[in-house]
């Protein structure tokens, strides 16, 4: 079984209402909360790597992140890059993927 991580660098937004910490991530409408800064960050983490494994299996993440304005960015393909996120208002969202096909381990070059 082969397993592949795949990185989303998403923008985050973290506000103090009253006594909670609102963290929003407002490219896909995602919001969590927490009693402090760091809390409402990790809270909003883990939901949008839920989010995001909610949305592979139901087959519709393609969709989503088209209606979220993402796109393929066909220079970047062309001329891999080492992408540089700030990490100030961003985060990591890992998406955890597992492959059952025996031929995924091997280089049919």
């Amino acid at each position: 079984m082969a397993q592949v991580i795949v990185q989303i660098a998403l923008p985050i937004t973290v506000i103090k209402k009253r006594k909670w910490y609102v963290a929003c991530c407002p490219t896909l409408d995602v919001h969590a909360q927490g009693d402090d800064k760091e809390k409402a960050i990790e809270s909003l983490k883990e939901t949008l790597e839920l989010f995001l494994a909610s949305c592979y299996e139901r087959g519709v993440l393609d969709e989503v992140l088209k209606e979220s304005g993402f796109s393929v960015n066909s220079e970047a393909t062309k001329t891999p890059k080492r992408i540089r996120v700030p990490k100030e208002n961003y985060v990591n969202i890992p998406l955890y993927l597992l492959s059952n096909n025996p031929s995924t381990l091997q280089c049919h070059a």
